[in-house]
């Protein structure tokens, strides 16, 4: 084995452990930050977070070797055969959700426990989340509070915004998540004036305070920017494709796992990266990765932003990109009868205030598709003359 696949290994593990709960040191979190500079490390980290989402019980009680079970998981395959790091990172969550289930199943205590946890976990999953730099998660309500986080820093919440104090008071520097469910959004107003809007189903990681040449967060999902300028300073936003790196502007990033990855500019200048080449944006203008290279694309900024103003707004868009932000919003699950409806096209508006039944009523209208709502599930099929 190579030195690096060492090195990565022994970062897998560290995450599986932080997942857990497991405090990192000062050092630990430096080399975090350093890996995290790979675009595939971020992947893996943000998808592992997404799954550590379904196993929340096991991290705050239930007792289970992630990393063991995983390790047994990789000596059960046949010899040659290897997963790639992301089969692996999902047959290590399987075997510790096989692992709970077994405890819950045999042990009433453990059971009852176990549904007041997953009780919690749902509460929690509904609810704009704050992760500190010790694992702890704080549900930020709608009354104002204060908070503090090791080094110093302090925050204040007030139900519509997250708000961290100047940066002098901070003595060491950590790192936070924010964390949006489905059908929400939050702002957030970070130590050097930077405001952020998050949009549903999101999560930015940033520091306490930015120090150095440079300040550098990390986003999975959708996110509008409005940076405090400081020339000196580039601020840096790290996608799982791309970078974007600006001094002060305003642009939004989307970045959802399995969609379309974008960069649009709404105000400045902001220079796009992937793979170390470059792409400056002017206002209007869009900036969408591919294994080609950077394509740049003009845009209507009212289409673009939308959400931005409560809306959704598609023109020509195919179906499972519409249904994809509509699931996200009403917090759905889709599912299609006929697999081809996806590449439909659609151009459609309408405020995000509005039911999903009046939402399907409008798409229903163009006679092309149905809609069945069971539960959280929404059913689409071939629309019949």
């Amino acid at each position: 084995m190579s030195i690096c696949e060492n090195e990565n290994r022994e970062m897998e593990e560290r995450l599986v452990r932080f997942f857990q709960g497991e405090k990192l040191t000062t050092e630990e979190e430096r080399e975090l930050e350093r890996w995290m500079q790979d675009a595939g490390h971020r992947r893996v980290y943000y998808r592992l977070r997404s799954l550590y989402g379904a196993v929340y019980a096991q991290r705050v009680g239930m007792k289970a070797d992630v990393v063991k079970a995983w390790r047994a998981f990789e000596r059960r395959m046949r010899p040659g055969r290897r997963l790639g790091r992301w089969g692996a990172w999902a047959a290590a969550v399987a075997v510790l959700l096989g692992a709970a289930w077994f405890v819950a199943l045999h042990w009433q205590p453990v059971e009852r426990e176990g549904r007041m946890l997953a009780q919690a976990a749902e509460e929690l999953s509904n609810r704009v989340v704050l992760t500190l730099s010790d694992g702890r998660q704080v549900a930020l309500s709608e009354e104002t509070g204060n908070l503090e986080e090791r080094g110093g820093a302090r925050m204040r919440h007030d139900g519509q915004q997250l708000s961290y104090g100047g940066q002098d008071s901070v003595a060491a520097v950590v790192y936070n998540t924010l964390s949006t469910p489905r059908g929400a959004e939050y702002c957030l107003e970070l130590a050097d004036g930077t405001r952020v809007w998050l949009n549903a189903g999101s999560e930015l990681r940033y520091p306490t305070a930015f120090r150095g040449a440079t300040r550098e967060v990390y986003l999975c999902g959708e996110a509008f920017f409005d940076v405090a300028t400081r020339r000196e300073c580039p601020f840096i936003v790290h996608a799982s494709a791309f970078d974007v790196r600006v001094t002060g502007t305003e642009f939004n990033v989307r970045d959802y796992p399995c969609e379309a990855a974008s960069a649009t500019l709404a105000e400045g200048r902001v220079e796009v990266v992937q793979g170390g080449r470059s792409t400056v944006l002017s206002p209007g203008e869009e900036a969408v990765p591919s294994a080609g290279g950077m394509q740049v694309r003009k845009v209507n900024l009212d289409e673009a932003l939308a959400w931005r103003r409560n809306a959704f707004s598609f023109k020509e868009r195919p179906l499972e990109e519409l249904l994809n932000e509509i699931g996200r919003w009403y917090d759905l699950e889709v599912f299609y009868l006929n697999p081809s409806l996806k590449g439909l096209h659609f151009t459609a508006w309408f405020r995000r205030t509005e039911s999903i039944g009046r939402v399907m009523e409008v798409l229903e209208k163009t006679q092309k598709v149905k809609f069945d709502l069971k539960g959280k599930t929404l059913i689409v099929k071939e629309y019949k003359h």
